[in-house]
């Protein structure tokens, strides 16, 4: 079967490999029909995360079981799954092997592709539950990539007012498609003087879905009492700040529970976001470089990001 070898920074090829075999009682095979370029995969790329090489990227993707070991009780073959990834050989390829634990039930009413942005959906499910927002509160999303977009949603949908915060403009307007309420590009206006100027008592939340540190001054800046700050990758934090503000460090994957991945397939099959909008590339397996070179921002790589959602079907 073919997958997307990663063999060291920007250095990724499509190539036969062995296809994966059951050797557990408690792992299934799964058809991949459709793998989300994430975060993480982009900083593995161009090798801001380590690991060892070479390693098939893919945290998130859905498809179809194809066969299924001798203890696995809740799935059988031909089922419609969703999954996230933990080990060294991931979604970019045709089949992925891995434990029952790490996989869910698609909803009839949702499509392959929705099902592919399980992870950053659980969370952004995951900011909601920890901040708690208020009706009327202000929050501002710093990065309207994937994840920013889809916490721009449904910190929306909770009724608070989103400031949204991004360096490229495309994304910005996305942003508003997807309700923000105001738009700032740091380098064209002052975050936190803006923001002074609309509200009066400031930002009580702050989700920070960029993961770079280049965001760390901004941070400080709104730091005040009773403000509530989620970080996701964001690797430093000023201790003598948590008198002040309730931070939440947020990993990705490891931080999930069967339970949020669940009620986010459920609020994605009730309509309540909407994720194909986010979709701006479908790309083949074999032009997975391709990819890459669209989607990386300008502070992970030498490219100009086009892409926002990008899929690989392999």
């Amino acid at each position: 079967m073919k997958a997307a070898v990663l063999y060291g920074k920007y250095n990724i090829v499509v190539e036969e490999v062995d296809k994966p075999h059951i050797e557990e009682d408690e792992q299934v095979l799964v058809r991949v029909h459709s793998a989300l370029l994430c975060g993480a995969d982009l900083h593995l790329f161009v090798g801001n995360m380590k690991s060892q090489y070479p390693i098939v990227p893919g945290y998130c993707f859905s498809g179809v079981i194809e066969e299924v070991g001798a203890g696995v009780t809740d799935f059988r073959e031909k089922d419609r799954v969703c999954g996230l990834n933990f080990g060294s050989f991931g979604a970019f390829a045709q089949n992925i092997l891995l434990s029952q634990k790490r996989i869910y039930k698609i909803p009839d009413s949702v499509q392959f592709e929705e099902a592919a942005f399980i992870e950053q959906v659980t969370l952004a499910f995951k900011s909601l539950e920890l901040t708690k927002p208020v009706r009327g509160e202000n929050v501002l999303v710093i990065g309207q990539g994937i994840l920013g977009l889809i916490h721009t949603q449904l910190f929306k949908k909770a009724g608070t007012i989103v400031f949204s915060a991004d360096l490229i403009p495309s994304r910005l307007s996305m942003s508003r498609k997807t309700g923000a309420d105001y738009l700032l590009n740091p380098e064209e206006c002052d975050v936190l003087e803006t923001v002074s100027n609309i509200t009066e008592r400031g930002i009580d939340i702050v989700i920070e879905a960029t993961g770079s540190p280049k965001t760390v001054e901004l941070l400080s800046k709104l730091a005040r009492e009773g403000v509530r700050m989620v970080l996701f990758g964001v690797g430093w934090w000023n201790p003598a700040m948590r008198e002040q503000v309730e931070i939440y460090r947020v990993y990705g994957t490891r931080d999930i529970r069967k339970e949020d991945c669940l009620s986010a397939l459920k609020t994605i099959s009730e309509g309540e976001i909407d994720l194909r909008t986010l979709i701006s590339h479908r790309i083949p397996l074999e032009k997975i470089e391709e990819a890459y070179r669209l989607a990386l921002n300008p502070s992970q790589g030498e490219y100009t990001p086009k892409a926002i959602g990008v899929i690989i079907n392999p």
